[in-house]
């Protein structure tokens, strides 16, 4: 029993031994260069032991000192360290060099007509160094160390230290044509909705000019016309890269889901919506209408509508969408009940308008003559401005030009008279009462000390001025005034487009 005793003791010291790893060190690398005054940590891993159980030397004393693992460059050179644990040897070439000027963007790549800051990461004092750009006709530099492309191609900044010619740095900057956008009017599809991709026009390609690539053809399909069809639900991403360069390259993603619609005689339940142009494309004629289906929506009331760029597209209360001027802008639908409730859609809008806006203001004005404001000032302009119980009349102006399908850079969205009437001043668009006869389409402002009621101009006989305005006698009422008014401030002269009959 014994001598068992023993052999199975034996067996596990054998095995104890056999488990347990030797003891060494590793290099990941052995060469390190490091600028002069910098330090950085040796290659150096330990396996069973510590930075005490080794011994390292330098065969060129005063380049580098080190302590434990942190290694310091002194001065220029350099040196060869050698690292020793009993019989294992290795060693370490280690290069110290000048400093140099670091130099960095946030981005190295630029389309044609951006900018970026160029920051020297290691120097405070930007003038001390002589800067050079290797191709101005690429991009230009200017005071600020803002780097502009102005041409497609590759360009290097260089800068040297005066006092010192061995500090330099350089940053290559390569140059692109304009990325193109790529998008569909619905990010969100159903499955067998078909969508044209498009592209924007600021990248004057065509698209043949790309490779086009689906990541999940088992989600949406691309046909020969670059149209997708949602085949199931899932997601996709599409990506396009210019064939004959391939920085020139950009990606969306698709959605593809069932509609939520549970229950046809309710209002949506959840998000998201959808929101579909009936046209298919988003696609619409500056001063034109594009009209939407909200699938499931059966009052429209119960919504918010939001331009992204109330410049480019406009749409009302109802959600009638109109397009402004030549452009992209998002358009969303928002429940008022649950907010989370939301869908948006993507509206290009092509062309010039020719439309007679002053007469469409004028119309959207008059078609409220009568409206009676409820209790503590409420109406309906106010809930669309979100402003439901305040003093109304210029919320009334930007109503009206809304439903008109005005831009906000024609007609100003304000609530107060004073900024309305500040605005057209500071734009050249106003004309004091002493020296201006208003004619219809203007905004009429009226003061009594301080800027206090404004409306639309009807008309205007030479004698008298006609209005319609919001919030006089608690609703909405044409008025006139004599020219002379004491009241009256002046009148702000919209730019509106060129109309041509």
């Amino acid at each position: 029993m014994k001598r068992l005793f023993m052999i199975l003791t034996l067996v596990l010291l054998l095995l104890l031994v056999g488990c347990t790893k030797p003891s060494k060190f590793l290099l990941s690398t052995n060469q390190v260069t490091i600028e002069v005054g910098e330090t950085t940590f040796l290659p150096i891993t330990f396996q069973n032991l510590t930075i005490e159980d080794v011994t390292i030397t330098a065969s060129v004393i005063g380049v580098v000192e080190w302590d434990g693992l942190v290694l310091d460059a002194k001065r220029i050179g350099s040196t060869t360290l050698t690292v020793t644990y009993q019989k294992q040897i290795e060693t370490i070439e280690v290069n110290v060099i000048q400093v140099q000027a670091h130099l960095s963007m946030i981005t190295t790549i630029l389309e044609v007509g951006k900018s970026a800051k160029i920051t020297l990461l290691n120097f405070t004092d930007y003038e001390a160094f002589t800067w050079t750009i290797s191709d101005p006709g690429i991009a230009t530099l200017n005071e600020f160390y803002v780097l502009s492309a102005l041409s497609e191609g590759t360009v290097t900044i260089s800068l040297v230290l005066n006092s010192d010619p061995s500090i330099f740095g350089a940053i290559t900057v390569n140059v692109i044509p304009v990325l193109p956008i790529l998008y569909t009017s619905q990010t969100i599809l159903e499955v067998s909705d078909t969508v044209p991709m498009l592209i924007s026009k600021v990248a004057k390609t065509s698209y043949d000019d790309y490779d086009w690539e689906v990541s999940d053809p088992t989600v949406i399909q691309l046909n020969h016309l670059y149209e997708v069809t949602a085949l199931k639900e899932g997601s996709s991403s599409i990506t396009i890269t210019h064939k004959t360069n391939n920085l020139v390259t950009t990606s969306m993603v698709l959605l593809v889901r069932n509609s939520n619609i549970s229950n046809p005689t309710a209002e949506p339940s959840e998000g998201p919506l959808y929101v579909k142009a009936t046209n298919g494309t988003g696609i619409v004629q500056a001063g034109e209408i594009l009209d939407i289906e909200v699938l499931g929506q059966l009052d429209p009331y119960k919504y918010r509508y939001q331009s992204s760029d109330s410049t480019i597209v406009g749409i009302t209360d109802t959600g009638k969408v109109f397009g402004i001027k030549e452009g992209i802008a998002k358009i969303h639908v928002i429940s008022k009940k649950d907010s989370s409730i939301r869908g948006s859609l993507t509206v290009t809008v092509e062309g010039i308008p020719n439309v007679d806006y002053i007469s469409r203001i004028i119309a959207a004005g008059l078609g409220e003559e009568g409206y009676v404001e409820g209790l503590n000032d409420k109406n309906k302009y106010g809930e669309w401005f979100e402003y439901p119980n305040v003093a109304w009349c210029a919320i009334f102006v930007s109503w009206c030009s809304n439903q008109a399908g005005i831009g906000i850079d024609v007609i100003p969205k304000y609530s107060s008279v004073s900024y309305g009437m500040i605005w057209f001043q500071e734009h050249g668009l106003f004309g004091y009462q002493e020296n201006y006869t208003p004619k219809a389409g203007d905004i009429i402002f009226f003061s009594d000390n301080d800027a206090s009621h404004t409306g639309i101009v009807v008309s205007c006989d030479g004698t008298r001025v006609y209005t319609i305005e919001g919030n006089t006698s608690g609703g909405v009422h044409q008025r006139s005034y004599n020219l002379t008014y004491s009241d009256i401030t002046g009148y702000g002269t919209p730019n509106y487009p060129l109309y041509q009959p």
